[in-house]
């Protein structure tokens, strides 16, 4: 995805519950290259619609997610230390 000053990305943890989003990319540090691959064949890659649509209690973890459009979704619970490495931009709405 390009660029876009108007929606900045953001960690996936910082999303607030029910906003669309799409998956901007996943930012690993050394040591998280295995997580951040299995977070890609999960399907959280470039463009991916997605929301979160639960967050647990206590400490907001794990984080429920919706992945994927219409016809094509998934759920899943993160942990919170894998939802962080997932950045994510708002979706555009319509003014």
């Amino acid at each position: 995805m390009a660029p876009d000053s108007r929606h900045p990305e953001l960690a996936l943890t910082e999303l607030p519950r029910g906003v669309a989003a799409r998956v901007a990319r996943i930012c690993a540090a050394p040591g998280d290259e295995a997580l951040a691959l299995r977070l890609l064949e999960l399907g959280f890659i470039e463009g991916e619609p997605l929301r979160v649509v639960a967050y647990g209690q206590p400490g907001r973890d794990p984080i429920g997610v919706r992945l994927g459009g219409r016809g094509g979704a998934g759920a899943f619970a993160l942990r919170r230390q894998e939802a962080a490495l997932i950045r994510v931009r708002l979706e555009a709405t319509a003014s």
